[in-house]
C-alpha cells in the first residue's frame, strides 16, 4: 500500500516562475522520449527486452546529457538534472507497465503542471515549528511548507460511520435525528482523541532518543492500552444509557456506541498500519517530514547536555 502525504508549499514569485519553466522543460523531455519509444516500437517492433534497439532510461539519460551541450538546446540546463532524469525514469516505468500507445503525450491543456524531485541527499528538510517547515531544493533555494496532518484516518472514520448509517436506514429503518447527530459529533471527538494519544506516544518515544521506526511499535503498545480503555468506557456508558433511557436519548446512545466500535476498527486497521508503512519508508521516516523534527532536536540537545561517564582508571 502506498502512503502519500500532501504538503502545502509557499513559493515566491521567482520560485513559481522557475517551477513553471521547469515543468515545461520536463514536458518537452517526456514528449521527446515518448516519441523515441513509439518510433522504436513502430519501425523495429522493439520491446523492453530488446536492449540493443529499445531506448531505455540509461540511454535516454546519456542522450539528454549530450543534448545539453548542443547549440540551441542550452535551455535544458535551466532545470535541475535529477528532475529531468526523474521524468525519464517515470516515462520508462510507464512504458514498461503499459506500452507506448497507452502512454500519452503531455500537453498544457490536458495535463496538470507537475514535476518531481527525487529524494536525495541534496534535499535538506528543516522544521521551523510544529506546523511549518523549510525545504532546500537545488536551483530553487529555500521553500516554506506546511506539515501534513493526520486527517486521513479521521476522514475515513467519518465515511465509514456514514456508510453504516445509510445501510441501517435502508435495512432496519434507522433515522438520524438531532440526538443521533449529537452522538455522532461526540464520537468524532473520541476518534480525534485516539489519534492524538497515538501520536503523542510517538513524540514521547522520539523525545527519549529513539528513531521514528523504533518508536512506532513501542508507542503503539503504550497508546493501544489508553485507546482501548477510553473506548471501553465510552461504549459501556453508551450501553448503559441505551438500556435505561427511552426515546431520543436511545438514539444518542446507539450512535455513540456504534461510532466508538468503528473508531476501534479504524485505529487498529487503518491508522496503525499506515504509520507502520510510513516508518518503513526511507523518505517518510525522516522526523522532519512528519512533524517530529523539533522533538528530535530536543532529544539531541538532551544527549549533548548529559555528562559523559568517566573512563575507568
Amino acid at each position: 500500500m502506498l502512503v502519500g502525504l500532501r504538503y502545502k508549499l509557499v513559493l515566491t514569485a521567482a520560485q513559481e516562475q522557475s517551477c513553471v519553466r521547469w515543468e515545461g522543460i520536463c514536458r518537452a523531455v517526456w514528449n521527446t522520449g515518448l516519441d523515441q519509444y513509439r518510433h522504436a516500437w513502430r519501425s523495429n517492433k522493439a520491446r523492453p527486452k530488446d536492449a540493443q534497439v529499445w531506448p531505455g532510461f540509461a540511454v535516454q539519460c546519456a542522450e539528454l546529457a549530450a543534448a545539453k551541450k548542443q547549440p540551441g538546446l542550452d535551455w535544458l540546463t535551466d532545470a535541475p538534472t535529477h528532475v529531468l532524469q526523474q521524468t525519464l525514469r517515470d516515462l520508462d516505468q510507464a512504458i514498461r507497465r503499459h506500452n507506448p500507445w497507452r502512454t500519452h503525450f503531455r500537453s498544457q491543456r490536458r495535463s496538470a503542471p507537475s514535476l518531481r524531485f527525487p529524494a536525495g541527499k541534496a534535499i535538506v528538510v528543516e522544521q521551523l515549528s510544529g506546523r511549518w517547515g523549510r525545504l532546500k531544493l537545488p536551483k530553487l533555494g529555500a521553500v516554506k511548507f506546511r506539515m501534513p496532518r493526520p486527517a486521513l484516518s479521521l476522514l475515513l472514520s467519518g465515511v465509514v460511520i456514514y456508510a453504516v448509517l445509510v445501510l441501517l436506514g435502508r435495512y432496519i429503518g434507522f433515522t438520524l435525528d438531532l440526538s443521533g447527530i449529537a452522538g455522532f459529533i461526540v464520537a468524532i471527538g473520541i476518534t480525534a482523541d485516539s489519534f492524538v494519544v497515538f501520536f503523542e506516544r510517538l513524540k514521547d518515544e522520539v523525545r527519549e532518543g529513539r528513531s521514528f521506526r523504533s518508536a512506532v511499535p513501542r508507542g503503539w503498545v503504550r497508546a493501544r492500552r489508553t485507546i482501548l480503555t477510553a473506548d471501553a468506557v465510552s461504549f459501556l456508558a453508551a450501553a448503559v444509557l441505551y438500556t435505561l433511557a427511552v426515546g431520543q436519548v436511545q438514539g444518542f446512545a446507539f450512535t455513540l456506541g456504534m461510532s466508538t466500535v468503528l473508531d476501534l476498527l479504524v485505529v487498529f486497521l487503518v491508522t496503525h498500519p499506515l504509520v507502520v508503512l510510513a516508518s518503513r519508508s526511507e523518505f517518510l521516516s525522516h522526523p522532519g517530514r512528519i512533524g517530529l523534527g523539533g522533538v528530535q532536536q530536543i532529544a539531541k540537545q538532551r544527549r549533548r547536555n548529559q555528562p559523559s561517564e568517566p573512563s575507568p582508571g
